[in-house]
C-alpha cells in the first residue's frame, strides 16, 4: 500500500513539473514584445475582448456584432482559434492536473494515518513533493494573468464558431 501511494505522488510529481514547464513557456511567450498572441494586443478589439471577458460564458451573439470591430474579428475567428488553443489546452490541462492532484492530497493524510511514517519515509517524502509542487504551481501559475483572459477568449471564439 505504501508502494502504490508513493508511486502515485512520484507520478503526478512528474506530471506537475512537466505543468511548471508549460507554464513557464507560457510565461516568457506572453511576456516577451512579440510573443503574445495578435488577438490580445489588437487595439481594434480591445472592446470585444471586454465584452468577451464580462459576459463569459453567455455570450450573446448579437451583442457582440453590436459592438465595433467585430466584423474583422469574425472573419479571422479561425486564426485567432489558431492562436489562442495552445493557451487554452495548458488552461485545460493545469486545471485537469489540479483536479486530481487536490483529491489525492486529500484522501492521502487519512491514509498516511494508518501507515507508520518511520518505516515507509518514502510515501512522507513522496507526499511533501506533492504538496510543495501544488503550491509552486498555483503560485506561478497566477503569475500568468493574461492566460485566464485568454482561456476565456478562445473559449468564447469557439462558441461563436460552432453558431
Amino acid at each position: 500500500m505504501a508502494n502504490k501511494l508513493s508511486e502515485k505522488c512520484e507520478i503526478l510529481a512528474d506530471v506537475g513539473l512537466g505543468m511548471m514547464a508549460r507554464v513557464s513557456l507560457l510565461n516568457r511567450n506572453l511576456s516577451s514584445p512579440g510573443g503574445r498572441p495578435h488577438s490580445l494586443q489588437n487595439p481594434e478589439w480591445a472592446k470585444i475582448r471586454k465584452t468577451l471577458d464580462k459576459k463569459f460564458p453567455e455570450v450573446n451573439h448579437q451583442t457582440l456584432q453590436e459592438v465595433p470591430g467585430f466584423e474583422t474579428f469574425q472573419s479571422t475567428a479561425g486564426r485567432i482559434l489558431d492562436e489562442l488553443e495552445p493557451i487554452y489546452l495548458t488552461f485545460l490541462d493545469v486545471q485537469e492536473f489540479n483536479d486530481t492532484c487536490l483529491e489525492t492530497l486529500r484522501t492521502m493524510p487519512q491514509t498516511i494515518m494508518s501507515l507508520n511514517l518511520f518505516e515507509t519515509p518514502t510515501v512522507s517524502r513522496s507526499f511533501c513533493k506533492l504538496l510543495t509542487l501544488y503550491s509552486q504551481l498555483h503560485l506561478y501559475w497566477s503569475f500568468v494573468s493574461a492566460v485566464q483572459c485568454s482561456a476565456v477568449q478562445c473559449s468564447a471564439v469557439k462558441l461563436l464558431l460552432t453558431h
